[in-house]
């Protein structure tokens, strides 16, 4: 089976130009549909993806505009990818995985190697994050700012925070990586969480 999934982020979009690019990649119109409508890629929720993902069969055919629709952050949309593209017997989903922006096709050689190298940017990508970040602690404790009682995270430190734990780090490991406590690293990414709340109007839910 042929499932679209949909996604605009704003109330002012509409579905029209995702569907067309869509029905005209595929020389039809799926045979099922999921949407989410006015709802930021960044938020928790969304009732139409987790619909869309309950439906899908192994061997079924998921087809978005553009892999962004499908997560809040590089690494989630990584790791949907991959668990859905992976074989049944080698414990994903075994789903065939199309994406008209990036002419992606999971079921072709080309898009399984496409999906290995975004894979492999993704990990680059996170250890990037890590290397800046304990780059910066270094550098603060050549300056003296250590010892006493641990001050409170930065704004930029509690985005890294929330940045890490998005990328699969575990919020120990952070509280390692920034020198604090896992309970001062929980509160930052919820104060960063909060902070993108409020710059995109939308709220999201701690899991």
């Amino acid at each position: 089976m042929r499932i679209a999934y949909l996604r605009v982020s704003t109330a002012d979009q509409t579905l029209a130009s995702q569907r067309l690019a869509i029905e005209k990649a595929l020389g039809e119109a799926p045979e099922r549909e999921f949407v989410d409508e006015g709802v930021s890629g960044r938020v928790m929720q969304r009732e139409g993806l987790d619909a869309c993902l309950n439906a899908l069969r192994a061997s079924d055919e998921l087809v978005v505009y553009s892999l962004s629709r499908l997560g809040r952050s590089s690494a989630e949309v990584i790791r949907l990818v991959q668990d859905l593209t992976r074989p049944v017997e080698q414990g994903g989903r075994g789903i065939i995985l199309r994406s008209v922006t990036e002419a992606l096709d999971s079921s072709t050689p080309t898009g399984r190697a496409f999906i290995g190298i975004l894979a492999v940017v993704f990990q680059m990508e996170a250890e990037l994050t890590r290397e800046r970040t304990l780059a910066g602690l270094a550098a603060a404790r050549r300056a003296g700012r250590v010892g006493g009682r641990k001050p409170s995270l930065t704004p930029r430190q509690k985005k890294q925070a929330l940045t890490l734990y998005e990328q699969g780090e575990r919020p120990i490991d952070i509280a390692d990586t920034l020198g604090v406590s896992e309970r001062t690293v929980w509160r930052a990414i919820r104060d960063a969480r909060a902070t993108r709340e409020k710059v995109h109007g939308k709220k999201e839910v701690m899991v």
